[in-house]
């Protein structure tokens, strides 16, 4: 199960990055998206996918208080700090 687990996040983390990758190198110019137009699918597939994972993430957490926790929204008096 942690191996599953592993293997998905290192395709949504690579998935990420392709985009991000595809993004910057197409604002400097490097690749013209109109040109490629194969590679723009792809990524423009890869961004949705990866944008309805997060989403879906955060709607999960929600849900279960746990992304409240994780940023820290819930915390009490005792682990706020003071100036």
């Amino acid at each position: 199960m942690a191996t599953r687990r592993a293997l998905a996040n290192g395709f949504w983390i690579a998935s990420g990055a392709i985009v991000i990758v595809f993004i910057l190198v197409a604002a400097l110019g490097a690749i013209d998206p109109t040109e490629a137009v194969g590679v723009t699918a792809v990524v423009l597939l890869l961004a949705v996918l990866w944008l309805a994972h997060e989403w879906g993430q955060l709607w999960r957490d929600e849900r279960s208080g746990s992304g409240r926790d994780a940023l820290g929204a819930s915390a009490g008096p005792s682990r706020r700090r003071t100036r």
